[in-house]
């Protein structure tokens, strides 16, 4: 079974029968697809909402045509439903004669799906413009520890709309029998874990290389016939999008490893991956993903320059990209040297070819943000989630200031062993461009994730304020003069663009929920609606003059009706969970009877970084409810009036079930 899937962005992709949520690329296959079947429930739901809404009289009602007709049709769906009247978006037409039948016809198309296109996504900004659909430790299938690794966890993850991979580089252990294992630390903090590794020499027992003899041998390979194909495996990346790739490079090995890497990735990738001999190298800024497209990226630290006890700060404030050239052909001996000062001098650890891979995203320890690397436009800062806790607590405006121009990316806590993940709307919310999750783990996380990138391609522009550079005539950059940009730099988070959200969503009926199959347990079960609103607001009541930002990391639970909610500190910045539930029914087709589920006048939302979580539950009277079918929407991306939310089940697959609901939203 294959499907085609033509979203903005995205090339013609032959999907797998089975394919995961996350990357937000199975919540589109879904919403365009037609509902096949309507159970009774259903059909007596829509058969009322047509005779209300569309039908004109009690005689009419069920069969009617005429101008009146074409009237009211025209009514119900330009303010009702907010849809074009002519040509919905996938291109259903209605016509002035429209009986029952006609009107199914339009609930069973794509057109009637609560998830709404993709708006406004301009791939013409520089990257740092951007979120990025990213994945930690991508090998993983399991546990942080003792998972197992594979390659296909590669093919997993970009099938599913992933756009930053990592990978960890070691030098292989031989095994009996001539087959490699590497000692992989699946955490900076965490110990090795055996894995299955790429033979990339077998013949190669040469002692360990300085990095000049590695930038050598590196060369001579290059300049030489290709190895002999039984000398290594060439790894096999699949994936739909055409949109840039960016790979995490975690590098350990040693430096005729590191030779050896260069090599491989130049052969394999040759045509895609990005260096500093391709035309896409214009300009003293980063460019954009539509220049960026069929490339694949590097992200790797640099061949250290030299780097002394002291700190040198005179790098200039934002230099050009051709600029930023490292000085490792004098300091890439294993020994230690000397500057003319007589000061000491770092070695390098990374091989001069390697860290020249790293064009526009070139990884620097960070210290904090007056460091010298700092300004440098291709620079990207690497933390873990608690730092970036810790430093949004101390400098949060510098944090956010930061990732409007320059790039960022956060991974889990090393303290996640079982490969949980963290809330990506707390990094989002501070202009982080790569939220690295644990695609193993269908948790909320993954859950929000499907959400922030459905039908992008895995590449999502930020909202208004959370953008630096702005875009010239024609689609060129222009730079800031000095004084705009720095009052562009001061401008707080809380004076964004925030709005009260009055938010009401009427529950009718469900089917084909992916119940068990044990006739025992179905006739058990009782099926409810749990809807939450996962939100990124500001109570700017009480703003702190510095602009620093201490926000507190609890989700609140919202009672009925709304509100503002939550108990929250005045003038803080923050994510927050609003909750409500349905009555328990019964059946895998329950009718919920159109219940009514509020949340009202809830202040400072920004619906870009909001989302709606629904959840199907089986409410056992012991134990612990189970979830059974989900799905996550962007509230900017919700569209209102009557709908069909499509639903993956719990293993985060496709399923058939559908809910069908009345959304009215207002954001004011």
């Amino acid at each position: 079974m294959t499907t085609t899937d033509p979203t903005p962005g995205n090339m013609p992709i032959q999907l797998p029968l089975v394919l995961q949520a996350g990357g937000g690329l199975l919540s589109g296959v879904s919403s365009s697809r037609s509902v096949e079947r309507l159970s009774g429930h259903m059909l007596a739901h829509l058969k009322n909402i047509f005779d209300q809404e569309i039908a004109v009289n009690a005689k009419d009602r069920g069969n009617w045509s005429g101008n009146q007709g074409h009237l009211n049709g025209y009514r119900f769906m330009l303010k009702t439903q907010h849809d074009q009247w002519s040509s919905t978006e996938q291109g259903y037409k209605i016509n002035e004669t429209w009986a029952f039948n006609d009107f199914l016809d339009y609930v069973s198309s794509p057109d009637f799906s609560a998830l709404g296109p993709v708006r406004d996504n301009d791939l013409k900004y520089p990257i740092s413009n951007y979120f990025i659909s990213s994945s930690h430790n991508t090998y993983l299938t399991g546990h942080q520890l003792y998972g197992r690794s594979s390659a296909e966890g590669y093919t997993n993850v970009l099938l599913r709309g992933c756009r930053c991979i990592e990978i960890d580089v070691w030098d292989g252990q031989p095994r009996d029998g001539g087959e490699e294992t590497d000692d992989k630390p699946s955490d900076a903090s965490a110990g090795p874990v055996a894995t299955t590794t790429i033979n990339l020499d077998p013949g190669n027992t040469t002692p360990r290389q300085t990095a000049g003899e590695a930038d050598e041998l590196s060369r001579k390979r290059s300049a030489s016939t290709s190895i002999s194909p039984t000398s290594r495996c060439e790894p096999r990346v699949l994936h739909g999008v055409d949109l840039p790739v960016i790979v995490s490079l975690e590098v350990h090995a040693s430096l005729e490893q590191q030779a050896m890497m260069v090599e491989i990735m130049r052969e394999v990738w040759a045509g895609m991956l990005l260096d500093d001999t391709c035309k896409e190298i214009e300009g003293d800024g980063l460019p954009s993903p539509q220049n960026l497209r069929k490339k694949i990226l590097v992200k790797v630290r640099p061949a250290a320059a030299i780097t002394t006890v002291k700190e040198d700060t005179s790098s200039p404030a934002r230099p050009p990209v051709r600029r930023i050239e490292s000085n490792t052909s004098q300091s890439s001996s294993d020994e230690s040297m000397s500057p003319p000062d007589g000061k000491k001098v770092k070695k390098s650890k990374i091989l001069d070819a390697l860290g020249k891979l790293g064009v526009y995203t070139r990884s620097y320890h960070f210290s904090n943000f007056d460091q010298p690397e700092a300004s440098f436009p291709t620079h990207i800062f690497s933390l873990s989630e608690k730092a970036l806790t810790d430093v949004r607590e101390t400098h949060g405006q510098k944090l956010f200031s930061h990732n409007r121009n320059f790039l960022m990316r956060v991974y889990p806590h090393g303290f996640r062993i079982s490969s949980s993940n963290l809330n990506p709307v707390m990094a989002w919310r501070d202009g982080v461009q790569m939220v690295a999750l644990n695609w193993q783990s269908l948790d909320k996380g993954m859950a929000l994730n499907e959400g922030m990138f459905a039908r992008t391609g895995g590449w999502v522009l930020k909202p208004p304020g959370y953008r630096g550079e702005t875009l010239g005539p024609n689609g060129s950059r222009q730079q800031q003069q000095q004084q705009q940009q720095q009052q562009q730099d001061e401008i707080p988070r809380h004076s964004m663009s925030r709005r009260v959200l009055n938010f009401v969503i009427r529950i009718y009926a469900a089917q084909d929920l992916p119940v068990p199959v044990d006739p025992d347990k179905l006739e058990n079960f009782r099926p409810c609606v749990k809807c939450r609103l996962d939100l990124q607001r500001y109570d700017n009541s009480n703003i702190n003059p510095d602009h620093s930002q201490s926000p507190s990391m609890k989700s609140g639970a919202g009672g009925g009706g709304g509100g503002a909610g939550g108990g929250l500190d005045k003038g803080n910045d923050r994510a927050e969970t609003l909750t409500e539930r349905s009555k328990t029914r019964k059946s895998a087709n329950p009718d919920f009877e159109g219940e009514r589920l509020a949340f009202k006048s809830v202040e400072g939302v920004i619906e870009g970084l909001s989302f709606l979580r629904i959840k199907i539950k089986d409410d056992r009277r012991m134990g612990r409810d189970e979830m059974v079918a989900w799905a996550c929407i962007r509230l900017d991306r919700l569209k209102s009036g009557y709908r069909f939310v499509r639903l993956l089940d719990a293993r985060g697959q496709e399923c058939k079930g559908v809910l069908l609901v009345k959304i009215d939203k207002e954001a004011r």
